[in-house]
């Protein structure tokens, strides 16, 4: 966008009250409990719902972000003909509307160009073999949604491919999937190197830095400039999946995680813009780098399963009931010192109050679904789409229901039990020695008088 400048600036202020805060809890959380899925709310039983949810959205990321493993591994191979197939017309999924003199280049002098074949006018309604390569190969896009067309046999083999990659990439485990990191990690960056030299290599690059780095105010003004920024934060650090959890998990108990969560954050930030592309700008003839999105792709797929295996999702509920002097306190005993103070307000009010606004803005602006600014979707399938919505959102309040519904007691004091957090035994060499007397025992003592008139059922759920 012609604003990216501009767009920095709201982008770094959510980084430091959202992004980089909320990083540093669920790492936290992974390494302190040292538990996946469910478990990990034993921190706060009450809310294990919130775990249950983060696991159905995993389970639809997984769904469908294979697919770009997919589109990349396809273009991959396609690109090892000797004419790249969507760099000319004349292929059976081609139609009249096809033309290969379609870009600046064909328009070169506009009317005046003695060349018809390249005339701007005649250009009017014409398409690509980018384009359709794209949506009548690949996609192979029907009229409709209620037009579930034919199977496409090249990309169901592409899928089944992917699936056994990435199936032996983790099958033993993330310390195995560490060293395959190692390549998926870096190349995207070697890419994105060799990119930027060549960039700026060409003709009129000068031009085109300074068009990018000439700020335009007035779109601080705009609140979608904002909340784009809000998104993408909590979309591009994988915030409230679990991954990160899932990851801190692994760590050391005093693993002094602070250093390599700031450079992470710091790279992260400064690499998102140029790194995230898709499959549109990689079909292009200037940004063949299908390889950096298999690996890109790859390695998010693997963070993904780990996920669904084992998914803690952080929210501040569980901070406003365990309490977050204690939560800092906790921290301090693995790292060795407290965070920052900036840490507990964004945890308990900064972080929760951008996104409610991000929540209540976009469903104050809800617009019906479209596809390519033409078709709209039919309300069945919007009804669809709110469905799988809810089927995340609902597993928190019906969750606390049957919580509060199975134990025993006055509300109080089931809201008490369900707020305790349950210790395993590995706290045990790490917290103070009154934390025994939190423990639940593996097995009830023979003969032992009840000493709680709240009886906690722990189940799955």
């Amino acid at each position: 966008e012609p604003w990216l400048c501009v767009f920095l600036i709201p982008y770094l202020l959510v980084v430091f009250v959202g992004g980089i805060p909320v990083f540093f809890l669920e790492v936290a959380l992974g390494q302190f409990m040292k538990q996946g899925g469910i478990s990990a709310w034993n921190i706060v039983p009450l809310f294990k719902g919130v775990g249950l949810a983060s696991m159905v959205i995993v389970f639809f990321c997984n769904s469908y972000y294979i697919m770009i493993l997919v589109w990349g591994l396809f273009y991959l191979v396609h690109s090892l003909a000797e004419t790249l197939p969507w760099a000319t017309c004349g292929h059976s999924w081609n139609t009249p509307l096809c033309t290969e003199f379609f870009g600046p280049a064909a328009c070169h002098n506009g009317t005046n160009n003695t060349d018809p074949a390249s005339n701007c006018t005649d250009l009017a309604g014409k398409r690509s073999p980018i384009t359709e390569f794209w949506e009548n190969k690949v996609l192979r896009i029907s009229g409709d949604l209620g037009e579930p067309g034919e199977i496409n046999w090249q990309l169901l083999l592409c899928l089944l491919t992917t699936w056994v990659i990435v199936y032996f990439c983790i099958w033993k485990g993330v310390k195995s999937t560490g060293k395959v990191v190692y390549f998926t990690a870096l190349f995207p960056y070697v890419v994105l190197l060799l990119l930027l030299v060549h960039g700026v290599t060409l003709p009129g690059a000068v031009n085109g830095i300074i068009y990018y780095l000439k700020p335009n105010w007035s779109k601080l003004a705009e609140a979608q400039v904002w909340i784009d920024a809000g998104t993408q934060i909590f979309f591009s650090y994988a915030i409230g999946l679990g991954a990160l959890t899932a990851l801190g998990s692994y760590n050391r108990f005093h693993n002094n995680y602070f250093l390599s969560w700031t450079l992470l954050c710091d790279v992260g930030w400064k690499t998102l813009s140029e790194a995230d592309a898709g499959v549109g700008a990689g079909a292009s003839p200037f940004n063949r780098h299908f390889s950096s999105l298999v690996t890109k792709g790859g390695e998010d797929q693997f963070d993904i399963c780990i996920e669904l295996a084992g998914l803690p999702k952080v929210c501040s509920d569980w901070l406003l009931c365990t309490g977050a002097d204690r939560f800092m306190d906790d921290v301090a005993r693995m790292i060795g010192y407290r965070p920052l103070p900036y840490m507990k307000w964004c945890w308990t009010v900064i972080t929760p109050a951008v996104c409610v606004a991000i929540f209540l803005f976009h469903l104050v602006n809800y617009q019906p679904l479209t596809y390519s600014k033409g078709y709209v979707y039919p309300w069945w399938g919007e009804a669809i789409g709110w469905a799988l919505a809810l089927s995340s959102m609902l597993c928190i309040p019906c969750t606390v229901t049957y919580k509060l519904l199975r134990c025993k007691g006055s509300l109080r004091q089931r809201w008490r039990v369900l707020t305790e957090p349950v210790w395993g035994q590995h706290h045990l060499e790490y917290l103070s020695p009154d934390a025994e007397l939190k423990l639940l025992p593996l097995e009830p003592l023979a003969g032992a008088p009840p000493t709680e008139k709240a009886t906690l059922f722990e189940t799955v759920i």
